[in-house]
């Protein structure tokens, strides 16, 4: 034991002996009334001294515990005044217990132990009296407890109601929030179709102005224009100023034809299938994204189908709008109401203004829901597309193709992983026809850079979505980091511009439109075929190379001079190192080219052009195939092989 507990125990002992002392004087004082009265008095006396003497009982009890904390030199002495303490103690005890049993000084002068006087009936009478006075105390006591329980009960109702009020009252207050949240924003978006309705009217006064009386500013005479009907009709030309630009997603032509693919369930989603020719054997897949009308529309399909027959490879496209897409004859309404009228139809103005406002009870709530920018619309497009490339056979490549509202995705989906916390690409090649609400120029050129995911992105010159200026930052911004977009540094890209097309030229060319028609052919094939160019020019220069070799600079003067035999069968077993090219038969072609080896008189030995063979082959690698293999660290002069197969 330490010093520190020993102190503490002989301090706590005697702080007990302190207090049963006081106790033992008061339970001596009502000792003493107990003897001087009789009655009543006595009674409450000998409680108060019962009360006294169970709180001794546990002051001793302290104490005998705190007896195993004194140290051994002071325990007798401790002991010995435990013992007189506890002798008191019993002392008192005896005498309450002696008191009590006195019958007569409990019952005073009415006391007496005669069972034949009246005084003993009388006794017995008070007994049956209280006894019967404590039955009905004990019957209401156990009235209240019930009452209490009851009341209890009602309690424990009333606080679980409470409970679910409390409840309904954070739910309803979550949902004012949420509401608060949604008014904002769609205050927000009439405010910004306000500001679009005041542009539109500045816009339509500045038409009307144009046929005014003019000055000329180099004759001070008035020049008026001829004279016109009292009727007027608003022309907007193509290549002019358009009223109203808030509706370029919303205009276009609607296809004929019928699809061939069919409707399937994929992943979850509502999927269209466009299948290749069963000639193909592709194992790829193009993952299509739509515009703004989804598979309602079936220009989306009859695309597909086009993509799926022309390239080969199965082309998937998603009913993924979140909330639906928008109806297909906001087209025609768009159409009408952008239409020419007469300045002074009233009927046709109406018409007009009914056409905007039944356009903007589904644009309104499409744009809230389903806007592309919002990271829920985006994440069910890019856990979508994961799907699909997890789905995919070995050596099977995934596309994306998007079109207006799908163009965000073919555009962003570049920049994505193929798992979530990976670092594998997840798109192979993607093309972007007129996209929406892209952040331009950089989410374009974070596309080409991240994972050098090969980029088409196709806009037409009056597009209100990607506008001229942000192409070409986008265009700039990547010559300028990675080079002209054809293989250079392994990055492919192409970002065109389509003339005197309006935005959605790529899905929704209008009937006998013969501009936007040809620039919807072009926009196709150019997703089809857009590294052709790329292709033939690199095959030019192989060629090139391999018909002139003398053209070709040494590597040295030693590399030169270097012993060779003129026989093109001497590197016919010189098949150690070989390159090795792995594709998709759609995106490399299966033919085998061969490049044969020149003898005979030309200067340089395969030694001095093996750096340059090295450096084509992996540009054709880059623009034609995925990656280029190579079984050892480089050819020689003595392993080099004779053919090399593309």
């Amino acid at each position: 034991m330490s010093l520190v507990d020993a102190d503490a125990g002989t301090e706590r002992f005697s702080g007990y002996e302190a207090d049963l002392k006081l106790v033992q004087a008061d339970l001596n004082q009502q000792i003493e009334v107990i003897k001087e009265s009789t009655g009543e008095p006595r009674k409450a006396a000998i409680s108060k001294a019962e009360r006294a003497l169970e709180e001794s009982e546990e002051l001793i009890d302290q104490m005998r515990l705190e007896k195993s904390n004194i140290p051994a030199n002071l325990k007798s002495k401790y002991n010995a005044r435990f013992r007189n303490l506890e002798h008191d103690l019993d002392e008192a005890k005896r005498k309450i217990q002696s008191y009590s049993s006195d019958r007569s000084k409990l019952f005073g002068d009415r006391y007496t132990d005669n069972p034949d006087t009246d005084a003993q009936l009388e006794q017995r009478q008070q007994l049956l009296s209280g006894t019967d006075r404590l039955q009905r105390s004990s019957g209401r006591l156990t009235a209240a407890q019930r009452m209490a329980l009851e009341t209890e009960e009602i309690g424990a109702g009333t606080l679980s109601d409470l409970s679910r009020q409390r409840e309904q009252i954070v739910s309803t207050r979550e949902r004012l929030l949420e509401s608060e949240g949604y008014t904002d924003r769609s205050i927000k978006t009439l405010k910004s179709m306000a500001r679009r309705m005041a542009t539109n009217r500045i816009i339509t006064i500045a038409i009307i102005t144009m046929h005014s009386p003019t000055v000329n500013p180099l004759h001070s005479e008035v020049t008026k224009a001829p004279r016109a009907p009292r009727a007027r009709k608003l022309n907007v030309p193509r290549n002019g100023i358009h009223p109203n630009k808030a509706g370029y997603c919303f205009r276009g032509g609607v296809a004929t034809g019928e699809p061939q693919g069919t409707i399937e369930t994929l992943y979850g989603v509502r999927t269209y299938v466009a299948r290749p020719p069963s000639t193909s054997t592709s194992t790829s897949t193009i993952v299509s994204f739509t515009d703004g009308f989804g598979l309602d529309l079936v220009n989306n399909k009859i695309l597909a189908d086009a993509y799926a027959s022309a390239t080969g490879i199965r082309v998937l496209v998603p009913d993924i709008i979140p909330g639906g897409p928008m109806p297909v004859w906001v087209l025609d309404t768009m159409e009408a109401a952008m239409g020419p009228v007469d300045l002074c139809d009233i009927s046709g103005q109406f018409k007009r203004i009914a056409g905007f406002a039944s356009i903007l009870r589904h644009f309104v709530p499409f744009m809230y829901r389903a806007r592309p920018t919002l990271p829920a619309t985006m994440n069910v497009c890019l856990e979508y597309t994961r799907k699909v490339k997890a789905d995919l056979p070995v050596g099977g490549k995934l596309g994306v193709a998007g079109f207006c509202w799908g163009g965000y995705f073919g555009v962003n989906l570049c920049a994505e992983t193929a798992k979530e916390g990976g670092d594998e690409r997840l798109v192979d090649a993607a093309f972007a026809a007129h996209p929406s609400f892209l952040n331009a120029p950089d989410q374009i050129v974070d596309a080409v850079l991240k994972f050098k995911s090969p980029l088409v992105v196709a806009r037409a010159e009056l597009d209100g979505g990607l506008k001229a200026p942000a192409a070409e930052a986008a265009e700039a911004t990547l010559r300028q980091k990675v080079g002209n977009g054809d293989g250079e540094n392994g990055y492919n890209y192409q970002i065109t511009t389509y003339k005197g097309v309006d935005h959605g030229f790529a899905i929704r060319a209008k009937p006998g439109d013969e501009v936007g028609a040809a620039a919807a052919d072009g926009a196709k094939e150019q997703a089809i075929n857009w590294r052709s160019a790329s292709r033939e020019q690199l095959q030019q220069q192989l060629h090139a190379v391999l018909q002139q070799p003398d053209k070709i600079p040494s590597e040295s003067s030693t590399a030169s001079n270097a012993p060779r035999d003129s026989s093109p069968d001497s590197y016919a077993s010189s098949t150690s190192r070989t390159f090795e090219f792995e594709a998709d038969p759609q995106d490399c072609p299966p033919s085998t080219y061969h490049v044969p080896w020149l003898g005979g008189s030309c200067t340089p030995s395969p030694r001095a052009r093996a750096p340059m063979y090295h450096t084509m082959l992996r540009n054709w690698a880059m623009v034609n195939c995925t990656s280029l293999y190579k079984n050892s660290s480089g050819p020689t002069h003595s392993t080099w092989p004779r053919d090399v197969v593309l």
